[in-house]
């Protein structure tokens, strides 16, 4: 499978924290936007789009990744303001050949498109997505959020770093890598079960970690 996280026409309302990054590398909660997207698809090849300008800046963080190119005869696009849930799969869930729109309301949430339409679409990338670059392609009906202004990271903070923290603590724990981390005598912790402590981390005597109130996460 592959999947192209993309940037739509409503990037500006997310400024001025979008005119030097794209929308999906805004962090909510743990993690970015688009580490929230990718973490559904573990198995998918990830590409990204973004507008021109920033292109040089995605290159050198992820060299690894195509930025504006699909080299594949099918492709997911998923819209980067999107905050997932759990279901993100299952909703995404078609056939290579199925081309279609999810929309969540007015706002795109994903593109499954294929063949022809795919190839004509990648030789030329427009700078940002609207509905106009897929007309003609049947609609589903998806109930699905957004980002779509700059309070919508701060009001969906607190919910998605308890949900980013489920995340990441099942996935560390079915791990098989051993951690290393080094916890003093005379630490205390209330509600350890909702602390996370990473690999290299260190805390020494008389600290207090409290997460009576939300998940602690420790790097």
């Amino acid at each position: 499978m592959h999947i192209c996280i993309f940037e739509d026409i409503n990037h500006a309302n997310l400024e001025p924290l979008s005119r030097s990054r794209p929308v999906y590398e805004l962090v909510c909660g743990i993690s970015t936007l688009r580490e929230k997207i990718i973490r559904y698809f573990p198995k998918a090849k990830v590409s990204l789009h973004c507008r021109k300008y920033l292109q040089p800046l995605l290159e050198v963080d992820y060299p690894q990744v195509s930025i504006n190119k699909i080299d594949s005869d099918s492709c997911l696009f998923i819209n980067g303001r999107l905050l997932t849930n759990e279901n993100l799969g299952k909703i995404f869930n078609v056939k290579n050949d199925e081309d279609c729109v999810f929309m969540s309301g007015d706002t795109i949430a994903a593109v499954q498109i294929s063949g022809e339409r795919l190839k004509t679409l990648s030789n030329n990338f427009p700078d940002v997505f609207s509905k106009e670059n897929f007309i003609g392609l049947p609609i589903k009906d998806v109930g699905l959020e957004y980002v779509n202004y700059i309070w919508d990271l701060i009001n969906r903070n607190g919910e998605e770093i308890k949900r980013d923290f489920k995340c990441l603590v099942g996935k560390s724990k079915n791990s098989k890598k051993k951690t290393k981390k080094k916890i003093h005598e005379g630490v205390h912790f209330i509600n350890k079960k909702d602390v996370y402590i990473g690999s290299g981390t260190e805390i020494k005597p008389g600290c207090v970690i409290d997460a009576s109130k939300g998940p602690i996460q420790m790097q």
